[in-house]
C-alpha cells in the first residue's frame, strides 16, 4: 500500500510540473548510466530515455492545446448590476462587445438611418483617446444616482467640441443585461436660452487660459487628499495665482459624459462636473455657478489617487 501510493505522487508530481518530470528523468538517466555494468550499453538507454522525455512532453501540449478551446466572452459575476462594471467590460473586451450590441444596429447620422450589421460592426471604444469622462448634474443630490442599480436605459454623449457634433450611444437593460441599441450621431443645435449657455461656456474655458482666470472666483475654494496623511482630506482655497498649478488636465476638443437619468436644465444656475479617469485613478470634481448671468467656476474637488 505504501509503495502504491509513493507512486501515485510521484505521477502527480511527473504530470503537473514538467521542468520536475524532466530533472527526474535526469536523474534516473545519469544513475543507469554508473550502474550499467552489461545488458543495453549507454546510448541505448539515453536513447529510450529520450524517447520517453519527448513523447511525454508532446501528449502533455497535445492536451493544453485542446484546453484552449474557444468560449463564449462572458462578463463577471454580478457585472451587469453596475452600468460602470458592465462598461469597463464593454470596452476593454472586443469580443465581448459584439455579444452586447442589438444586431442590426440603428445608427442615425443626421436625418439618415442606416442599420450596422454583426458582419460590419467595428470596435468602438468610446472614450478613445481620453484620459477621462465626465458626469454631469444639476444638483449634488443627483450624484447618488450613479450607484442605482435598477436602471434599465443609460445614455453616453461624446460631444467634439472642434465640429460641434454629437455622438450619443442608448444603453439598455434588457432581460438583465446592458444592451446597446442605437447610436445618434448629429450637428449640435444652438441654445434657445438668452443665458449663456454651459456648453458652450465650457467650451471656450478648456481652450482660452485668459477667460479661464476671468472665470474662476478668487479665492476659489479647493479641496485635496493630505500629501502626508491619504486617510485626511484638506480643505483650503486657492489665490488667483494659483489655480493653474493645480488645474485639471482636461479635452480641450472632446467631452464625453454619462447620463444615469439625471436631468440636466438649461436653466439651472449650477452644474457640477464630475470626472474620472479612464483606465487610471483621475478624480476631479468642478462646480460652477451661473452668477449674473455669467458662468464660474466657484469650487475645484482633487480627490484622485
Amino acid at each position: 500500500m505504501l509503495k502504491k501510493k509513493k507512486m501515485d505522487i510521484f505521477a502527480l508530481i511527473f504530470s503537473k510540473i514538467p521542468e520536475m518530470r524532466i530533472l527526474i528523468v535526469l536523474i534516473v538517466l545519469f544513475g543507469c548510466m554508473c550502474a550499467c555494468g552489461g545488458g543495453k550499453n549507454k546510448s541505448e538507454i539515453t536513447e529510450a530515455v529520450v524517447v520517453e522525455v519527448d513523447s511525454t512532453i508532446t501528449m502533455e501540449d497535445s492536451v493544453s492545446d485542446d484546453e484552449w478551446i474557444d468560449e463564449e466572452p462572458e462578463l463577471p459575476e454580478k457585472a451587469d448590476e453596475s452600468f460602470d462594471d458592465f462598461l469597463y467590460n464593454f470596452l476593454v473586451d472586443s469580443q465581448l462587445q459584439i455579444t452586447r450590441i442589438v444586431f442590426p444596429l440603428p445608427y442615425y447620422t443626421d436625418d439618415h438611418k442606416d442599420s450596422i450589421t454583426n458582419e460590419t460592426w467595428e470596435y468602438d471604444q468610446i472614450f478613445s483617446g481620453l484620459e477621462s469622462y465626465a458626469v454631469l448634474f444639476d444638483r449634488q443630490s443627483d450624484m447618488e444616482l450613479e450607484k442605482d442599480t435598477s436602471q434599465v436605459s443609460i445614455k453616453i454623449d461624446r460631444r467634439d467640441m472642434k465640429s460641434h457634433r454629437l455622438k450619443r450611444y442608448y444603453f439598455e437593460r434588457i432581460k438583465g443585461e446592458w444592451m446597446l441599441e442605437a447610436i445618434d450621431d448629429a450637428v449640435i443645435s444652438s441654445a434657445d436660452s438668452e443665458s449663456e449657455d454651459f456648453f458652450s461656456f465650457y467650451e471656450r474655458f478648456v481652450n482660452d487660459s485668459l477667460f479661464q482666470t476671468e472665470r474662476v472666483v478668487d479665492p476659489l475654494p479647493f479641496v485635496t487628499i493630505d500629501p502626508d496623511d491619504e486617510f485626511h482630506v484638506l480643505e483650503t482655497t486657492l489665490e488667483k495665482g494659483q489655480w493653474f498649478a493645480f488645474q485639471p488636465t482636461l479635452s480641450k476638443d472632446v467631452l464625453a459624459h454619462i447620463y444615469y437619468g439625471q436631468r440636466l436644465s438649461e436653466n439651472s444656475s449650477t452644474r457640477i462636473m464630475e470626472f474620472k479617469g479612464v483606465g487610471n485613478g483621475f478624480y476631479n470634481v468642478l462646480y460652477f455657478q451661473r452668477r449674473n448671468g455669467l458662468w464660474k467656476l466657484i469650487k475645484f474637488e482633487d480627490l484622485g489617487d
